[in-house]
């Protein structure tokens, strides 16, 4: 992808965020009984500064009214597993989402016509500069975003992020991060906590799960993420949710 800044056409970094977005369910939810979904929190300080927090779960939190919940669309899904269970961010008034954070503030206090749909907007722009800080500052010790921000391992996972229906092999991904294929395999259990294999059919199956709760044919799901076979594919995702793809959504 390339963006035209000066008169020039310039090429933007590997893109490691937007499939995560573009391929999972996102959107504000109502306040759950016992306070156990994920939520984004917003507090003020007197210097100007604004402090953004996310926590998988408020179930021991106060119930702050600055408090945003968030639906993934449930536990399975991609950006919900790839986010680590706490991140904090703190922006000055130069930070480029201080304007944005300032914004949601502004509507959860004053709240108006067209709020809602407003905060969803905004929101799903936070939680990309939290992501974009965690990836740069390593917010996690194992998993999806630590793979991301290492130089070589990141390659590899936007390929596999951005082609799921690619018949991916380890001497590919090998390939893709420019390194060989022992180094590979040993870095990419040690940073994303599992093997390529086990990954890519975890993410295949996660997005596959997303689709039929959007109401996709199985067949149309099957295919899009590289199975030959409905039966093939069914019995893989059988084993890894322990749920039929026809039981999805009922």
């Amino acid at each position: 992808m390339c963006i035209f800044d000066d008169g020039m056409y310039k090429k933007m970094p590997l893109d490691r965020l937007s499939t995560l977005f573009r391929q999972a369910h996102f959107s504000i939810a109502n306040p759950p009984p016992n306070l156990s979904a994920p939520m984004l929190v917003l507090s003020e300080a007197q210097s100007g500064h604004i402090e953004i927090r996310y926590q998988r779960s408020a179930q021991n939190s106060n119930n702050d009214p600055l408090a945003i919940f968030i639906d993934f669309g449930g536990e399975q899904s991609a950006l919900f597993q790839a986010i680590p269970d706490a991140i904090r961010m703190n922006l000055n008034p130069q930070h480029a989402a201080w304007a944005v954070a300032q914004t949601v503030l502004t509507e959860l206090q004053t709240p108006r016509c067209g709020g809602p749909i407003m905060l969803e907007r905004l929101v799903e722009v936070l939680m990309i500069y939290l992501l974009r800080d965690a990836i740069e500052f390593g917010a996690q010790q194992t998993g999806m975003l630590l793979g991301l921000a290492d130089p070589q391992l990141k390659h590899a996972l936007v390929a596999v992020h951005d082609s799921p229906d690619h018949p991916w092999t380890v001497d590919e991904l090998a390939h893709q991060s420019g390194v060989s294929r022992t180094v590979f395999y040993k870095r990419f259990n040690e940073k994303v906590g599992c093997s390529p294999s086990h990954y890519l059919r975890q993410w295949r199956l996660t997005l596959a799960r997303s689709q039929l709760l959007k109401g996709h044919r199985i067949s149309q799901v099957a295919k899009s993420i590289g199975y030959q076979s409905n039966e093939g594919f069914s019995r893989a995702f059988h084993q890894h949710f322990g749920e039929w793809p026809s039981e999805v959504g009922e």
